[in-house]
């Protein structure tokens, strides 16, 4: 009914406020956290579990669950859990796409699914996952949309991968993608 259905919306908001806060402002500034916060953010997470996994597919829903899931690889990262936060950033992309299939446009929700991507390839390189961790932001800078709007975005996925390449001593391929990015930045301000 449109009244679950409205319910729903303001208890995602809800939530999605509190983790916000909860993970700026309390978890944020500390470099490492304690106890406390990893009971915080495990019982937000379960929230956000719970959520996506009570919703339907259907496009109502699939927007706040792949919300939920990215808030839950967020998560799950700063919890050290690797692994399993880019299971949640490569799921909560798949929705992200989903839902791009159904814009005309496709910018925004394909702009969630290349950030997904990106965040899956970052988490997947801090664990040595170098093979996926390309291909994941690979797939980030090819699903970034390259329109003006998107165009930070855009030049954060080129500069996300640049990192990469460096990192892996490919510093011919970094200087070429920071070259882009460079490009990139000065098309758009013209």
């Amino acid at each position: 009914t449109e009244k679950t259905a409205a319910a729903l919306k303001e208890t995602q908001a809800v939530l999605e406020t509190l983790t916000d806060d909860a993970i700026e402002k309390l978890i944020g500034r500390k470099a490492k956290i304690g106890d406390e916060e990893r009971e915080l953010l495990q019982k937000v997470e379960g929230h956000y579990a719970k959520f996506a996994v009570e919703t339907q597919d259907t496009a109502d829903s699939l927007m706040p669950k792949a919300r939920g899931l990215f808030r839950v690889g967020q998560i799950r990262e700063k919890l050290g859990d690797y692994s399993e936060a880019a299971a949640a950033y490569e799921e909560s992309a798949s929705l992200w796409e989903k839902l791009a299939q159904t814009e005309k446009e496709g910018g925004f929700y394909q702009s969630k699914a290349a950030k997904s991507h990106r965040s899956a390839g970052l988490v997947l390189q801090m664990i040595g996952r170098l093979v996926e961790a390309e291909s994941k932001l690979k797939l980030g800078l090819l699903k970034s949309p390259q329109t003006k709007e998107a165009s930070i975005e855009h030049v954060q996925a080129v500069i996300d991968f640049s990192e990469f390449l460096r990192s892996l001593g490919r510093l011919d391929e970094a200087i070429d993608q920071l070259k882009t990015a460079a490009s990139i930045l000065t098309k758009w301000r013209e």
